[in-house]
């Protein structure tokens, strides 16, 4: 069965995204165009083909960057898995879509998959924009990054931990505004860490208003903790938490946001505004202070907020999917 969708329809579901309040139809078989053709029907399920070695740097959605469109109609087709929920693959007239490595793209569960192809069904003859498509590029970075090093991922995150930027608390007498402003941003993320982190090996904190010199003596208890629960990541979970610890510079503030939307034992996650106002407390006492230079402060907070939000809209799709929502 093939659902076909007018472009005005694919426009609404690109906002629903953007407003976080996506409710992909129940179809499994998702067709975007602006002609009259229809998708071709579905192939027979096959294994997952192997990932290929990453040949592209981060953010290689890029590599797309400027190239007029090439396709009509978007499609998500359902592809076999071995994992216990759906796998979908994005077509593009009636080919799959493929990575910068040439790895076939497929995200697990419909609700990801049409907000994937909705990004790429947004696209014009202007040529394709990947600052639109923050969704798809952290779909290519799990596919094709995360799956060829998983090792490499984790211990690029652990090494944030070691010098975390919410373990450096200001001195509340001698820097009062910027203390009361992390406190009012890392207080929220800091109660939710307490419900997922063992509480007997609680993370290290400078003493405030102190340099500290070299790594946090966090508890090895701890780190050991945090590298196991990553590990138990699937790679669009890795990827995810990736791009929010890079935002924030914060490993804590990453597995907040992160853990607290894939764990099924009742945490309640922080919202998209909660992680980007911890993530920019230095950044905007600096602007407060001094002023902010457009072109570069404005910059900087809108691709924060883009890919924080984008991380956090990744992950409720993902646990959509899951869910059989």
């Amino acid at each position: 069965m093939v659902t076909k969708t007018p472009r005005s329809a694919s426009t609404a579901l690109v906002l629903a995204i953007r407003q976080r309040l996506i409710r992909p139809p129940s179809a499994c078989i998702l067709t975007f165009s602006s002609t009259s053709a229809s998708a071709s029907s579905a192939a027979p399920p096959s294994p997952l083909p192997p990932v290929r070695p990453p040949t592209s740097p981060p953010g290689a959605a890029a590599s797309f960057s400027g190239r007029r469109r090439f396709y009509k109609v978007v499609s998500i087709l359902p592809h076999a898995s071995s994992s216990y929920y759906d796998n979908f693959t994005i077509r593009l007239d009636d080919r799959a879509l493929r990575t910068p490595s040439r790895n076939e793209l497929t995200v697990p569960g419909a609700p990801l998959a049409h907000a994937l192809a909705a990004e790429w069904d947004r696209q014009d003859d202007a040529g394709i924009r990947p600052e639109t498509m923050p969704l798809t590029s952290l779909a290519f970075t799990a596919v094709d990054q995360v799956a060829a090093d998983r090792e490499l991922v984790i211990e690029g995150c652990i090494k944030y931990l070691m010098n975390d930027t919410t373990c450096y608390p200001a001195c509340p007498t001698a820097d009062r505004v910027i203390h009361r402003m992390q406190r009012s941003a890392w207080d929220p993320i800091d109660k939710i860490l307490r419900a997922l982190l063992p509480p007997e090996h609680p993370p290290y904190v400078a003493p405030a208003g102190e340099l500290h010199l070299g790594s946090l003596p966090h508890p090895p208890a701890l780190v050991e903790f945090l590298r196991a629960s990553l590990a138990d990541m699937d790679i669009y979970e890795l990827a995810s938490l990736q791009s929010v610890t890079r935002e924030s510079k914060s490993l804590l503030v990453g597995y907040a946001a992160v853990h607290g939307r894939t764990v099924a034992d009742g945490a309640i996650p922080p919202s998209p505004d909660c992680v980007v106002s911890a993530s920019r407390v230095e950044e905007e006492f600096s602007i407060e202070n001094w002023g902010l230079v457009e072109g570069g402060h404005d910059l900087d907070r809108l691709n924060c907020s883009v890919q924080i939000r984008a991380a956090t809209v990744f992950l409720d799709l993902l646990r959509e999917g899951r869910n059989g929502s």
